[in-house]
């Protein structure tokens, strides 16, 4: 029986970034998360829903750790505010200060990263 490195691969990925965002949103926005899914998702880079599911895009593993960190930031602030209000803004800004940084590789590299 062959092994499964693709599979295995993916998994190890996914377990650093769900410990990631668990360890995010309890030391800083002291918000539960129910399940964070990895998903092939070609149409934005992650979700957050009312039921406290966080869903990231699969293509985040194209991308630098700073950008998998933006975007679990991002998501994780919805959990305070669900929406992209000023108010939601200050959440990310407090916790990664430097988060255009992050939206500004996105605009330049973010169409690159695709499977």
């Amino acid at each position: 029986m062959q092994y499964d490195y693709q599979s295995h691969f993916i998994e190890c990925i996914f377990t650093g970034i769900n410990k990631a965002c668990t360890r995010n949103q309890r030391s800083l926005f002291k918000k539960e998360v129910k399940q964070v899914r990895l998903k092939l998702n070609l149409s934005n880079w992650g979700s957050c829903s009312t039921k406290k599911t966080i869903n990231l895009s699969s293509r985040l593993l194209l991308t630098p750790q700073f950008i998998t960190d933006y975007i679990i930031v991002h998501e994780l602030a919805h959990l305070v505010h669900m929406n992209h209000s000023a108010a939601y803004w200050k959440v990310v800004e407090k916790v990664m200060p430097e988060y255009q940084k992050a939206e500004a590789w996105l605009k330049k590299y973010g169409e690159r990263c695709n499977f």
